[in-house]
């Protein structure tokens, strides 16, 4: 059985495989990487890797609905809302707890919310590997 330790270490780990070293990581890592975390404990970790799929498969929807001019856009909170990883289970604290998460780290990821999602699968894909 894996620790959250394990998690944040193997999450650090794929950071800096993506970013390099610390102190080169993009300021908002420092801010969205414990939400990363949170969402990885409140949920199974085969949930947390669906949910961080279906997050990384809402967020590139986004992108190709940005169109300029248009009054209204789905965002992302709404198209995951929509996403079939997100629509099956129950509906329970925990999984509102990382849903809730998961929307703050995109609120302050910026422009680099992909690249921690795809730090996150990762983690997640390396700690079940290990298990």
């Amino acid at each position: 059985m894996h620790t959250e330790t394990d998690y944040s270490l193997t999450l650090s780990a794929q950071l800096c495989e993506t970013f390099g070293r610390a102190r080169n990581w993009p300021a908002s890592a420092t801010v969205v990487a414990p939400y990363l975390r949170i969402i990885h404990s409140s949920l199974t970790a085969d949930d947390a890797e669906a949910l961080f799929e279906g997050a990384r498969r809402a967020y590139r929807r986004e992108k190709t609905l940005d169109v300029p001019g248009r009054s209204h856009r789905p965002r992302f909170p709404e198209l995951l809302a929509l996403d079939e990883s997100w629509q099956e289970g129950e509906h329970s604290l925990q999984r509102q707890s990382a849903l809730q998460a998961l929307v703050a780290a995109y609120r302050l990821a910026e422009g680099d919310f992909e690249q921690y999602l795809d730090c996150a699968v990762r983690a997640c894909q390396e700690i079940t590997e290990a298990a």
